[in-house]
C-alpha cells in the first residue's frame, strides 16, 4: 500500500506504517512512474525500490541471437537479515 507524488519538483513515495493514519515518506533521486508491486529494501540510511517497468521494443530484432546482460539484480536474505 504506498503512493507516490511530487512536491517542489522532487518525487516522493508514501508507505503504510504500522501507526494508523500515519504513512513513512521516503524521497527519491528520480522521477519515475512506479505502479504494481514493490520491494522496498531498507539498509542502514538506505532505501532502494524494486519495481516492474514496461519495456518498449521498437522494432524486431533480426539475426543471430546474442546474450545481453540487463543489469537486474535480487537481494537474497535470510531470516536473520544475512545477505
Amino acid at each position: 500500500m504506498y503512493w507516490t507524488f511530487k512536491e517542489k519538483g522532487r518525487q516522493y513515495i508514501a508507505l503504510i506504517s504500522l501507526e494508523c493514519g500515519k504513512r513513512i515518506v521516503i524521497p527519491l533521486s528520480g522521477n519515475l512512474k512506479i505502479w504494481g508491486m514493490i520491494h522496498l529494501v531498507l539498509k542502514e540510511k538506505r532505501v532502494v525500490i524494486h519495481y516492474a517497468a514496461p519495456l518498449r521494443v521498437s522494432k524486431q530484432l533480426e539475426g543471430e541471437a546474442v546474450r545481453i546482460e540487463a543489469g537486474l539484480s535480487d537481494v537474497f536474505t535470510d531470516d536473520h537479515g544475512k545477505k
